[in-house]
């Protein structure tokens, strides 16, 4: 999958590092590699030239979680609570360059809430995001 994706981003280096101490989720895998999909592109769309995003996975208290962290450019504060509605882009001024429909969270959100969980993003100011998914364990 990443290695599918970085072939559409040829100038840039990326490293990836997966941990993974929950290996076994219940979802539906169709759906949730259009997660996947979604949130490793934003990553891959917002770092600049050279970057990493981390992918890591942890049960606790009968709640499955999934964390996505990248050194992309970040989400200002102000912009945090508005990404997951359709057809919104970020401050134009930092991805004017950077195309999408504004759909993708969207879409990753209601495929979570489909499953039961949750979605929240965390960001620094000096850039970087998180993706924190939780899934409850059936």
């Amino acid at each position: 999958l990443t290695q599918d994706l970085l072939l559409n981003y040829p100038d840039k280096k990326i490293q990836f590092e997966i941990s993974l101490e929950q290996k076994v989720f219940f979802i539906d895998y169709n759906l949730f590699e259009q997660v996947l999909i979604n949130l490793i592109d934003n990553a891959l769309k917002y770092i600049d030239q050279t970057g990493y995003i981390k992918i890591r996975s942890y049960h606790q208290e009968n709640v499955d979680y999934l964390i996505i962290n990248d050194n992309g450019i970040g989400i200002p504060e102000e912009q945090l609570h508005r990404i997951f509605e359709r057809f919104f882009r970020g401050d134009s001024s930092r991805s004017s360059d950077i195309q999408g429909t504004g759909l993708g969270l969207s879409i990753v959100k209601h495929i979570i809430q489909k499953h039961d969980g949750k979605i929240k993003a965390q960001s620094e100011k000096e850039g970087g995001t998180s993706f924190i998914i939780s899934l409850p364990t059936h």
